[in-house]
């Protein structure tokens, strides 16, 4: 987009707030195409479901364009004794004290669609462990810290061969793992997610500067 628009872009971190913060600096910034925001579920879609008292609108925000999209895997360590989603189920139904799971924020996607697996495949108990990354959860997997993960980024880490996926919740196999099956052809077919990434604008951004930030990212 820098090269497309003649503009240098400069990328601001604003942590916390499952997104919060960011989001509402964006929000209350010129509508000028000079201030974006990089979006995701949990930004535009779930904040407003989770939060009663949002410091900003998401429908506000006015869409530029979608970066991509990963949907979530539930992954265990190579040496895990879960061979498939079934073992999982059964030996969590049969932990009094849960079985737990990492993901990276309280709230966030993949947090709720492990709340949701749990909820649909009868699981009385999970302990949910929330991390600052991937790097902190993956290695508490590796070492057995946590007993599975749902995650989009560990797929990564799956096609290195250092962790092993079960299954993917999304409607379809994933291109790159035709292997994988989906939480649907095991008998979960709610149990599906799909993160995505994208850029918004703040409010009132007007329509021509938005097409032109559009075709930029577009091009890019």
């Amino acid at each position: 987009m820098s090269d497309k628009l003649g503009q240098p872009f400069i990328i601001d971190f604003k942590p916390g707030g499952s997104t919060n913060i960011g989001a509402a600096f964006v929000s209350q910034a010129a509508p000028d195409g000079y201030t974006l925001f990089f979006s995701t579920i949990g930004s535009n879609v779930l904040n407003k479901l989770l939060h009663k008292n949002l410091s900003y609108d998401p429908d506000s925000l006015v869409p530029v364009g979608l970066i991509g999209q990963v949907p979530s895997y539930l992954i265990v360590r190579n040496d895990s004794p879960f061979k498939s989603v079934d073992d999982l189920v059964k030996a969590a139904k049969a932990t009094p004290t849960g079985l737990s799971y990492g993901t990276h924020a309280i709230g966030g996607p993949n947090h709720l669609v492990g709340e949701l697996f749990r909820n649909k495949a009868g699981i009385k108990e999970l302990v949910h462990v929330a991390y600052k990354g991937l790097n902190e959860s993956s290695t508490d997997l590796i070492t057995g810290r946590i007993d599975f993960m749902w995650d989009a980024g560990a797929i990564r880490l799956v096609e290195q061969g250092r962790l092993r996926a079960l299954a993917v919740a999304y409607p379809e196999r994933w291109p790159t793992l035709p292997n994988l099956p989906t939480m649907a052809e095991l008998g979960f077919p709610e149990v599906s997610l799909t993160a995505f990434g994208g850029i918004h604008a703040p409010p009132k951004t007007p329509a021509h500067i938005v097409d032109k930030l559009s075709s930029a990212l577009m091009s890019a």
